[in-house]
Formats: structure tokens, sequence, C-alpha cells
């Protein structure tokens, strides 16, 4: 398939050496314009372009969009305008109030999800993945069929698009479990039981049943108090800048061990 990236930071990054690894034409955009992807392309192999070109290239099967969620409104107005309604769009997107995003009071409601209002935002039905993985388990943790597998929800309103994106999900090493419709994708949001814990199938099926919208908000604090704890504690024991050397640097240090630790955080919170 062709696929286009919006976003070349870790996940969409990732993303794109999978994809072009399983044989996909991958091309990728961010705001700042190709000539800043140049490492991108040589660790990726994914071709830089510009933004709109991504939604420009007439044969295009999926765009990704992968960007922080505090950008999406800040994307060009009517960018998706013209796009194919054939064309479909996942969403990888998450919503931090209080730690990285403005208040938004729709959202801190819970009257709509996450990708519904990314929906709305740009215009076009989305897919919900690849929101709920670290990226250091998504860049190492694929597996064959047969072997043990990291399960991941797809949410979408749109049965044959959802489709195409759990046999994708399926070819990156990942089972893939239909988590319903965007209404209901709330279950896979920040601080559910699903999110960034790497379980099995049953257990992914079970963790999305028994999410509780009541207390995600006071888990996700929870939770970040604690990463925070991790952060500290490993810039001290390396002589890190704590305020230079920020969460998601320890992430792409810290390889499986800080990875682990955080999966643990977080399936931490329900137990």
């Amino acid at each position: 398939m062709k696929i286009g990236i919006i976003g070349a930071g870790h996940i969409g990054s990732t993303l794109a050496k999978l994809l072009v690894q399983q044989g996909h034409t991958v091309l990728i955009a961010n705001s700042r314009g190709p000539q800043t992807l140049k490492q991108v392309q040589e660790e990726t192999k994914a071709k830089p372009v510009e933004l709109l070109e991504i939604v420009q290239e007439g044969d295009l099967d999926i765009i990704i969009l992968t960007i922080p969620f505090k950008n999406v409104s800040l994307l060009p107005k009517n960018l998706f305008q013209n796009l194919p309604q054939q064309v479909i769009v996942v969403d990888t997107c998450n919503y931090y109030p209080g730690v990285r995003d403005s208040p938004t009071d729709e959202l801190d409601k819970e009257i709509i999800t996450h990708s519904e209002w990314v929906s709305q935002q740009i215009g076009h039905s989305v897919v919900k993945v690849f929101n709920n993985i670290l990226t250091h388990s998504l860049a190492v943790k694929g597996a064959k069929k047969g072997q043990t597998r990291i399960a991941l929800p797809v949410a979408g309103n749109d049965p044959s698009k959802k489709k195409v994106i759990l046999d994708l999900v399926d070819q990156l090493g990942f089972d893939p479990v239909d988590s319903g419709t965007l209404d209901e994708s709330w279950r896979q949001h920040p601080a559910t039981p699903s999110y960034c814990t790497d379980l099995n199938v049953d257990d992914l099926k079970q963790a999305l049943h028994s999410a509780d919208k009541t207390i995600r908000v006071q888990l996700l604090s929870q939770a970040f108090s604690q990463y925070g704890k991790v952060h500290l504690a490993y810039c001290e024991k390396h002589g890190k800048d704590a305020t230079k050397f920020t969460f998601q640097d320890l992430l792409d240090e810290g390889g499986d061990e800080i990875n682990d630790i955080v999966v643990n955080i977080n399936r931490s919170l329900y137990q």
C-alpha cells in the first residue's frame, strides 16, 4: 500500500521504518519541511515530502496522523477537505490535559472521545490505533504469528476501513483487537487498563471491558507522578540534568529496562 505519515516524531518514525520493512511505499511529512527529515529518511527509508503533498497524493491508501494532540488544531485549515473518502486516516493522538495540552471542556467532561474530536477538527473520519503502545515496544516487540504477541486495539466507525487497519496491525507483528466504534475508543485512552500495558489478546479484551471513565483522570495524575519519580531517579543515577533530559529522552535511552518500568507503572494503576 501507499501510506502517508503526518508527524515524524517517535511513533511516526517508528511506524515509517516498520511499514517500509513490510514493503509499503511510505511518505512522511512534518510542519518544518522535508529538508529537516534527512536523518529520518536515512533511518526509515521513507520519502520526505511537503505536508500538502501527503493529502494531495492521488493513489494514497492510508494517512497516519501522529502529532502532539495540541497541534491538531494548528494544521492548515481544510488540509483534508479534498481527501477522497476512501482514504483511511489513522489517528494515534492522545490528550494529556494539564501536562501537555490545554484543557478542552468537551474532552474533560468526556462528552466526546479524543478521536471524535480529531475527526471534527480535520473533517474526516478516523481509525484509532497505535495510541496505547510505547515507542520501544512498537519498535522491538512485534512478533510472528504463533509467538507471544502484544495485542493492540483498533476503533473506528467504518467496518471496511477498520478491517484494513486490523490487518495492518497483524502484519506489523501485533495481535489486532476490534475495540468498537469511535465513541468507545475512550477505553484505550491514557490511564485506562489497556494504555501502554503490553497485554495479550485475552487480557486486552478484559482491560477494554473493565475501563472506568470516572477514575481515569485521577489515575492519569498518579501515573505522571510516578513517571516523574522514575525520571528524577534515573537523572540522579546517571548524572543527567533533569531540566534538560526529558522523560522522552529517558524512554529513548532506557531501552528494555525503562520501558518495562513504565509498562509496570501503568499496569499497577488498576491492581
